[in-house]
């Protein structure tokens, strides 16, 4: 059988030099993850913190998501308005003052 061996252009101290780099990568990416997970776990907890109704809507107002204790918090069930455009549940001055959101 015939030998087959796979030459590479690079120097040995290239290579070394290239897996060296990919290391020090590999510990940033590690590094950034946990920097990452930290700070969602420190977000998550001050979210659990707050017993307040919380609503995220987009920029046209449409509900997206909330935050509640329990669902019964809440005026109405979350299939009514998730989905759904702030100003079908508000008093009718609301789009006045939705520029501010």
């Amino acid at each position: 059988m015939a030998e087959f061996s796979i030459k590479s252009p690079c120097s040995i101290e290239k290579q070394v030099i290239i897996y060296r780099e990919l290391e020090i990568m590999k510990v940033k990416v590690i590094e950034e993850e946990n920097f990452l997970q930290e700070r969602l776990a420190r977000s998550q907890a001050w979210l659990d913190a707050m017993p307040d109704l919380m609503f995220i809507l987009d920029k046209n107002g449409i509900y997206l998501d909330y935050k509640a204790e329990s669902d019964g918090d809440l005026y109405r069930a979350p299939n009514d308005f998730l989905g759904s455009v702030l100003t079908k549940f508000c008093h009718p001055i609301w789009p006045a003052f939705q520029f501010a959101i």
